[in-house]
């Protein structure tokens, strides 16, 4: 081999596998400070010592988190942990060791606002439970149980209505409230407008 090809070997040695080997380098690194398991399933939560459990790939971790951990919904709205539930899917971004992980921020894909997207006929109305309850049939959604806040505001043509005033006759349009993709639940409404009385 003459010393021209060898030079340019030596070249392409150093200006293209250095910078691959860096790119390698620099990924494993980026790696360990923000590590990021997505679309794991929960299997389940412990409030009481800050665990999640989930599966993604068929390989089940153990997810520590704190109270500085920044828990957020679809599109980033705080959620409180109570919110997470066995079947939501999660992203999860923070350090990892073997299997276990340290959570630095949860953000669960499955629940997101729910403003005016349901529209439908009263079936069933609860009093008795805590929260209160109505249960809506939808034309595109199918059937959902709608969770009332205590303070829910109810109204009919602008008027404040009481929550007993609710029933099967009528349509109603849940206008603030919080959807979990996973239960098909609608909870922690806060506005509901009558449509049709």
């Amino acid at each position: 081999m003459n010393i021209a090809k060898r030079i340019l070997l030596l070249f392409l040695g150093v200006f293209i596998v250095a910078p691959l080997a860096y790119v390698s380098t620099a990924s494993v690194a980026s790696a360990k400070n923000k590590w990021m398991l997505n679309k794991s399933v929960v299997q389940s939560i412990d409030t009481a010592t800050n665990v999640i459990t989930v599966v993604r790939g068929g390989v089940t971790y153990t997810v520590n988190y704190t109270d500085s951990t920044n828990i957020v919904r679809k599109y980033n709205k705080t959620a409180a942990e109570t919110e997470i539930v066995a079947g939501d899917k999660l992203k999860i971004f923070g350090t990892i060791s073997g299997t276990t992980v340290t959570a630095i921020k949860i953000k669960d894909l499955s629940i997101q606002l729910a403003n005016g997207k349901f529209k439908g006929s009263v079936s069933a109305v609860d009093e008795s439970v805590s929260p209160r309850t109505i249960t809506l049939v939808t034309r595109n959604r199918g059937t959902k149980v709608i969770s009332l806040m205590d303070q829910a505001r109810i109204t009919y043509r602008g008027k404040v209505k009481l929550f007993s005033e609710l029933d099967q006759r009528q349509r109603v349009e849940i206008v603030k409230g919080v959807w979990n993709t996973n239960t098909g639940t609608v909870y922690n409404v806060s506005k509901i407008k009558i449509t049709k009385w």
